[in-house]
């Protein structure tokens, strides 16, 4: 649990940071993933104090779980249309998309390794309706399971 603890509170960290380098940007693209990013940074918090109780049971988890892979899934896609949108308007704010970029796949690399803890911890049918299969590593879902 100690590990979920520590990646929880890096997606948490890095949601935040994506907040504050794109918070000048009024575009509604930019707010909706902004919006969503506090979603995710909120839910990251409670999935910590749980697991500082030492919660053992997925029900405690099952809710924040699968609300911390969904806003991840909008906020990136989001995010990936507000960068063509930028790019597309202004070729110098190429480079601050990169590193936004940069913290969203940090974001998507975290994810799946609590995909895997939880897996690991939990089991597969136990996850299995509160983390989407894009998480999992591809040998599961390669076997069809």
């Amino acid at each position: 649990m100690d590990r979920l603890n520590e990646i929880f509170m890096s997606v948490m960290d890095d949601s935040d940071q994506i907040i504050k380098e794109s918070q000048n940007a009024e575009n509604p693209l930019a707010i909706l993933f902004r919006t969503v990013l506090e979603e995710q940074k909120d839910t990251c918090g409670k999935l910590i104090d749980s697991l500082q109780r030492k919660e053992q049971d997925f029900k405690t988890y099952k809710k924040e779980i699968s609300i911390l892979f969904h806003d991840d899934s909008i906020a990136d896609s989001t995010f990936r249309a507000w960068g063509r949108a930028i790019t597309w308007q202004d070729e110098s704010e190429a480079e601050h998309v990169n590193d936004i970029d940069l913290l969203f796949q940090r974001i998507k690399k975290n994810l799946k390794e609590a995909a895997k803890e939880l897996e690991d911890q939990f089991g597969q049918e136990t996850i299995k309706y509160a983390v989407p299969e894009l998480y999992l590593p591809k040998t599961q879902r390669e076997d069809g399971q």
